[in-house]
């Protein structure tokens, strides 16, 4: 069941406040605009610094699900690699194509738990890339979306997943997945975590913090 928790914003007072509504997926086709806006503020290279010491310095083929507004997807194609930005919100994937427009990106409707266009595709990825995006899955699809994952997942390949602790917006659609129920997954499906970093938010929110993991396949 989902935890009721403050609207995290409500810290924040001197940052602009995104439009309220009913579900996860409302919140960012409504809010797609200041969600762009706000991504940007913080450079791919800065945020994810703990996971691209990990990355191959060779042209890899990259899954990202849950690309928003396509800062990552741009930073990851703007280092040689070959990029499928899978993105559920019209909005969000719209902007994000207009604003990055590397042929190295692909850019998919899709999401999880299922990823049908993905696997339509056919193919396994040398990266699968989660960031902000594993706190929209419901408890119930948590373990099939990860045994998803790892099917898709070359050998050695990695995968990173981000995770948001601390107050969300009372919207249905979030949940605060602890860091043990993916450390627990990723010993059922035999990933080596690499790396684990917790730090607070770069956007200044108070009372929020992240998990950066990065995992590797045994095979």
């Amino acid at each position: 069941m989902q935890t009721e928790r403050p609207n995290s914003f409500n810290n924040s007072k001197n940052r602009r406040q995104p439009i309220l509504t009913r579900t996860a997926q409302e919140w960012y086709e409504v809010n797609a605009e200041f969600f762009a806006e706000e991504y940007e503020e913080i450079q791919f290279e800065t945020i994810h610094s703990s996971f691209l010491k990990h990355l191959p310095q060779h042209s890899c083929k990259i899954l990202e699900i849950g690309s928003g507004p396509g800062r990552d997807a741009a930073g990851l194609a703007d280092l040689g690699h070959v990029v499928v930005a899978v993105e559920p919100s019209n909005e969000l994937r719209t902007r994000a194509q207009s604003c990055h427009t590397q042929a190295n990106i692909r850019w998919l409707d899709d999401k999880l738990p299922n990823l049908e266009k993905v696997i339509q595709l056919g193919d396994q990825y040398d990266v699968i890339f989660l960031s902000a995006v594993w706190m929209h899955l419901a408890p119930s699809e948590r373990k099939s979306a990860f045994a998803l994952i790892v099917s898709l997942l070359k050998p050695r390949g990695l995968v990173y997943i981000t995770l948001r602790h601390g107050p969300f917006e009372e919207i249905e659609g979030f949940w605060d997945i602890p860091d043990y129920e993916v450390m627990a997954l990723a010993r059922d499906y035999e990933l080596i975590q690499l790396d684990q970093v917790h730090e607070g938010d770069l956007l200044g929110r108070r009372d929020i913090c992240w998990t950066r993991i990065t995992f590797i396949s045994r095979n």
